[in-house]
């Protein structure tokens, strides 16, 4: 019996491939969501061949296997498929020189790996561990949250960089698990915990909160449970409710570009249960289907805005798409924002539906749960009240001091401090305050402020992740190829020796004052930022 088969990449042979090797209907594969989905998904990538290593065994599985599986009268098989794709075009021919140490071939098997997808030997939940190559990065697209996996295929090592995508197995894991567990790989890596599969985080969600029913089979996880499931990786939950678009797209890409998968978790409607304006006064409350969760796993940016003196504006602003990892789906599945009721709340339209003809009918309403580092104690909405009162401090000194200052374009994310001092070394425009920047001691996560000015100067305000939120924060600033805050800090000590009391309309941003001023001033050191309305 041989161990591998080689065909030419097609859809049709796609689906053949995954219903035969999980034993269900090729006509029930083609037509599910995730049928649609990798079809596109593949078209992309430029899918060329496909070679299945059977009896393949899966470590995820395995532990689902022997939770569940084992003890089931049907008689499951405990091994998987894996279905390595290429974007070359490969024969059985050629690749059976593998086996005889075929240097070149093992070159081009490298260079054009896309990644590859487990088949679970189970009724309908099929798609197990899947580790694809992203979309090209085009368009404004940006997957920050990527780490390389590697497959080992009859002794010649793979590798593809993208996050590990699962779909959900409705008697081990909901959406909810298929969700942490996408985040988990991507948490694993840079907070150094262990990954759990999906039946473990599915216990350590209702070990203390449980279910109204039985834990196997999974009947979906509560907002709580998913915060019990972080807490078991020894990380802590970040919870917020966005009211705005603004307030998803700047948490997004403040965690997102911190390389921390953002999940989102909230209920599901029927698109059109919105009805017009016009008549919402006549309108029942939209029907709630059901709770969803996915992970956030990149962002598409638009053109830039210009920087407008008028008001605040953040890189933030840009995003006007969402990638995810959707398990109803398939990997880094396209979201848009769109306003569908009065309140102008923001809601994510999805590819999740009940069938292929009723993709795009329905939207998602999303709360944000984020999983940090326990030591990360601040919150990225402390550090945006800061930068904002402290923009609001650039327009007033721009309108009744120096009209030539320049106006700024903000970008706050989490970052630790080791990246931002590698990318010090090898940045020349940092300039002569490079040395003390690499010298001066930081905490281990930060927050970072970068500033792009109109006239394209950058300006870098650093906040201590790990710190207390009343205390003042700002704890390192540099500036390249602007002189902004140089002249920010000689105007403020002026101010300062005159006694002037502008500095109490804004408390909330001393502690910037602070760091980018040689001298401390008594009327700013007063103010707290404790105080600072929320």
């Amino acid at each position: 019996m041989t161990a591998w088969r080689l065909d030419a990449y097609s859809a049709n042979t796609l689906w053949a491939r995954i219903a035969e090797f999980s034993s269900n209907e090729a006509g029930a594969v083609e037509r599910s969501l995730h049928g649609v989905y990798f079809e596109e998904y593949f078209r992309a990538l430029d899918a060329k061949t496909m070679l299945a290593e059977l009896n393949y065994v899966d470590r995820d599985f395995l532990e689902d296997y022997a939770a569940y599986y084992v003890r089931c009268f049907h008689a499951y098989k405990r091994t998987c498929v894996r279905i390595h794709f290429f974007d070359q075009s490969i024969t059985a021919a050629e690749f059976e020189a593998l086996f005889g140490k075929d240097d070149a071939l093992e070159q081009r098997l490298a260079s054009s790996y896309l990644g590859f997808v487990v088949i679970r030997p189970l009724p309908e939940r099929v798609i197990g561990r899947t580790c694809l190559k992203t979309y090209p990065a085009a368009d404004g697209r940006s997957f920050p949250i990527t780490r390389s996996y590697k497959a080992n295929l009859f002794g010649l090592e793979l590798k593809v960089d993208t996050l590990a995508f699962q779909e959900q197995d409705s008697v081990i894991a909901a959406c909810a698990t298929s969700a942490l567990w996408s985040a988990f790989h991507g948490t694993g890596i840079i907070f150094h915990h262990r990954i759990p599969s999906p039946v473990e985080i599915t216990r350590a969600a209702t070990a203390h909160v449980a279910d109204d029913t039985r834990v196997l089979p999974s009947s979906g996880l509560t907002t709580a449970q998913m915060a019990d499931a972080i807490r078991a990786c020894d990380l802590e939950p970040f919870m917020m409710k966005p009211a705005t678009e603004l307030d998803l797209q700047a948490a997004v890409r403040a965690y997102v570009l911190g390389k921390v998968p953002v999940l989102l978790v909230g209920p599901v409607f029927k698109r059109e249960d919105f009805l017009p304006d016009a008549e919402a006064s006549n309108r029942d409350e939209p029907k709630v289907l059901g709770i969803h969760a996915v992970a956030v796993t990149g962002f598409r940016t638009a053109e830039a805005p210009p920087a407008a003196a008028g008001r605040f504006c953040l890189e933030a602003m840009r995003i006007d798409k969402l990638y995810c990892h959707d398990d109803r789906v398939g990997p880094f599945a396209r979201m848009e924002i769109s306003f569908l009721d009065r309140e102008k709340r923001p809601y994510l339209s999805t590819s999740s539906a009940p069938s292929t003809e009723d993709i795009g009918t329905l939207v998602f309403r999303h709360g944000i749960l984020v999983p940090v580092y326990h030591k990360i104690r601040v919150g990225y909405l402390r550090v945006l009240r800061e930068i904002a009162v402290f923009d609001d401090y650039l327009r007033w000194l721009r309108s009744e001091a120096v009209p030539s200052l320049e106006c700024v374009v903000w970008d706050v994310y989490l970052t630790a401090a080791n990246e931002l001092k590698a990318r010090w070394l090898a940045e020349p425009s940092v300039g002569p305050k490079r040395r003390d920047l690499l010298e001066r001691p930081l905490p281990r996560y930060v927050w970072l402020a970068r500033g792009r000015t109109d006239e394209g100067g950058a300006v870098e305000l650093l906040f201590d992740a790990t710190g207390l939120e009343a205390a003042k924060l700002c704890v390192q600033f540099a500036e390249s190829s602007t002189t902004l805050l140089s002249t920010v800090a000689a105007i403020t000590e002026a101010l300062r020796h005159d006694h002037d009391p502008v500095f109490a309309e804004f408390p909330l941003c001393a502690g910037i004052l602070e760091s980018i001023t040689p001298k401390q001033s008594a009327s700013i050191r007063g103010a707290s930022p404790a105080q600072a309305p929320s």
